[in-house]
């Protein structure tokens, strides 16, 4: 029976495994990233240079130069103020499916600071029409409340600190932040499709469901992004670490579970 038992748990673990797409720690960066939209100052593997001091992670620099001032006319317009970069899938992976990033919030983020920032982790379902694809999106962000965009006038005394996620019915849709690990601090941001919402977590915590669902055959997952926002208002940097991208994350989940508790009622 314990034999049985092993090779069960050796099963779970190896279903976790090949379950488990995509695991990006950034020790380099993987040519499979592309740019979206326009390339940011730096996308680059770096010393982790936070408290933490673990390995490399990924650095994403936003510059001035880059600011819709400073572009090519062609890219002149608010699109190319999103500056990042994104990686195709290359397995199915069905409805059911989990992105999640550790990202670093320093206190530059403090909205008592006036300092306009913006970082997010995309995904982008299989729907082959653009403009009929769901864009599930969960970041942080902080910027005048009352001109998001340009952060004119530069009132500290109405700069907000978010997290919040895009819902395709509603548009942002601000979160709870009392998960939140405070500034200066990685904070861990994921993203489930169940196949009838898409759910968000802010370090193991829900905090919303979009109800909105891919089309029928479109339920892939088919890319995902990490993001920066480019104001036009100073260089900032965003440090990302420990991308990940796995299938049915509850049922693999509950597989684990039931396997687990079937071992100790044996012993």
């Amino acid at each position: 029976m314990r034999t049985v038992l092993f090779a069960m748990s050796i099963c779970v673990v190896g279903q976790a495994a090949a379950a488990q797409m995509v695991q990006d720690t950034f020790d380099s960066i993987n040519p499979a990233w592309i740019t979206d939209r326009y390339e940011p100052a730096a996308f680059e593997s770096v010393p982790d240079p936070t408290p933490r001091n673990l390995g490399n992670v990924l650095h994403l620099g936003i510059s001035n130069a880059d600011s819709a001032a400073n572009r090519p006319a062609s890219f002149s317009s608010t699109f190319y103020n999103t500056q990042g970069r994104q990686q195709n899938m290359t397995q199915a992976t069905g409805p059911n499916w989990s992105v999640s990033a550790d990202v670093y919030i320093d206190n530059s983020w403090n909205p008592a600071l006036g300092n306009s920032r913006r970082t997010d982790l995309w995904t982008r379902d299989s729907n082959p029409v653009e403009g009929n694809s769901n864009y599930p999106i969960v970041g942080f962000a902080v910027f005048d409340v009352n001109d998001p965009f340009d952060d004119v006038p530069n009132n500290t005394q109405d700069f907000q600190f978010v997290a919040r996620a895009w819902d395709s019915n509603v548009g942002w849709h601000n979160l709870s932040t009392a998960a939140f690990n405070g500034f200066d601090s990685w904070n861990n941001l994921r993203i489930e499709a169940t196949g009838t919402s898409f759910d968000y977590y802010l370090n193991n915590t829900f905090l919303y469901s979009d109800f909105t669902v891919s089309q029928p055959g479109s339920e892939d997952l088919k890319r995902f992004f990490i993001q920066g926002y480019n104001y036009g208002l100073g260089n900032y940097d965003l440090y990302w670490d420990n991308l990940t991208v796995v299938p049915s994350p509850a049922a693999l989940s509950l597989l684990s579970l039931s396997t687990l508790s079937l071992i100790r009622r044996k012993r």
